[in-house]
Formats: C-alpha cells, sequence, structure tokens
C-alpha cells in the first residue's frame, strides 16, 4: 500500500458502499438500519470529499457484502508482502442511542465545539495499564498525533476489502505496545504508515457505565 493508504482506502470504502447503494436502490439511511448500524456510518463515509480518511470496520464491509451480494474490492498485494496478522479490535465507535443518556450528555458536554473527535468503547485489556478497562468510553482526537509514551488509536489494515481494525496501544516508536497484564495482546505492532496507522490521540477522560 502506498503512503497515503488510509485515503486510498476510504475512497475504496467509499465507491463500494456507492456500489452497494445503487445496485440495491437503496438509500444508505436505510441500508444502516436493515444492517443494524449508525446511518452516520455510511452517511458520513458518503459525504466526505475526495482526500477524506473515514473508513468502514471489517464487520461493516462484511454485512454489506452478504446485503447486496457484491464482493468488497481487494487493495493489491504487493510482492513479497505479508498480511497483517487477524486481531481482535481493542474498541468499537460508541453508540450512543444505545447507552446511558446521562454519559451521553456528558460527553457532549466534555467534547463542546470541537471537531475531529471520535467516541470509542474499549472492548480488550490492551491498556488497562494506564487505566483503560474494558467497557470505558474514550474519546480519541484525530487532529492531534501522541507522543511518544502517549496512548494512540490506530487502524491495521488487511487486503481482504481494505478493512481496517482498530488498536488502542501506548506508542513507543516505531512500534505500538500495549500496557496490559494479558500475554496474548503484548506483541508489537511496527508503525510503517500503510498497514499499521496511528490515527490520533486518546484522550485521558473515560467513562465508565454504571453497572446494572
Amino acid at each position: 500500500m502506498p503512503p497515503k493508504s488510509d485515503q486510498l482506502v476510504a475512497k475504496m470504502h467509499r465507491d463500494f458502499v456507492k456500489r452497494v447503494v445503487e445496485h440495491t436502490k437503496t438509500p444508505p439511511t436505510r441500508i444502516a438500519t436493515d444492517l443494524k448500524i449508525a446511518p452516520s456510518t455510511l452517511t458520513r463515509l458518503l459525504n466526505e470529499p475526495d482526500g477524506g480518511k473515514a473508513t468502514l470496520r471489517a464487520t461493516t464491509i462484511a454485512k454489506l457484502e452478504a446485503y447486496s451480494g457484491l464482493t468488497a474490492p481487494t487493495l493489491e498485494h504487493p510482492e513479497g508482502a505479508t498480511l497483517a496478522p487477524s486481531l481482535r479490535e481493542d474498541a468499537v465507535p460508541y453508540e450512543s442511542r444505545d447507552g446511558d443518556p446521562t454519559i451521553a450528555a456528558a460527553i457532549k458536554a466534555v467534547i463542546g465545539t470541537r471537531k475531529n473527535i471520535d467516541v470509542w468503547t474499549m472492548q480488550s485489556r490492551a491498556l488497562e495499564c494506564a487505566g483503560f478497562m474494558p467497557g470505558d468510553i474514550v474519546l480519541v482526537d484525530l487532529s492531534t498525533m501522541p507522543r511518544a509514551g502517549e496512548p494512540a488509536c490506530a487502524q491495521v489494515y488487511n487486503f481482504r476489502g481494505g478493512a481496517a481494525e482498530t488498536v488502542m496501544r501506548l506508542l513507543e516508536p516505531p512500534y505500538l505496545v500495549a500496557a496490559t497484564f494479558d500475554p496474548a495482546l503484548r506483541k508489537p505492532l511496527l508503525v510503517d504508515d500503510e498497514r499499521v496507522i496511528v490515527k490520533g490521540l486518546i484522550l485521558p477522560h473515560r467513562f465508565r457505565p454504571r453497572v446494572s
């Protein structure tokens, strides 16, 4: 993949969603409803200009393939390159409509007028020693790159469909490393700006849903 692989993957995903909309003759918001995903997952991607970096998760691509009967495009496999390992995603996008309205209001208040803030729910122990536990809701500033030792949100691209898996790790250049007691997560990831790309800084705020 070339240095601007995240932009190329974003365009590939945008073109694929357009094909799904045209093939099924179904508006993207209706497709999202049928797939039980947030409408913004598709509309945000479709509304981005060329050069945008919004991409789809691997699970969303699989759902779109099953829904439409179309096959997502595959990135060219560079000669001699190896596929990125399959990872269990460290976090999933936060859906405010499914959560505690008090927490949703608190998140909105913290974000304020700032743009380029993504909200995620941690689902692994990758940053447990840094204070981020499974179930925590965290904020990622896409306009700020982390410095050495700071928590980072990154994406690991696979060639199949250009799918990206989200990882939350500490940046220790040139690697991303987990801060965890779980040995299965300790293998470092080399940040090469091709298959492993840092997307932004994980902010110190963390929201923990109340246990019912």
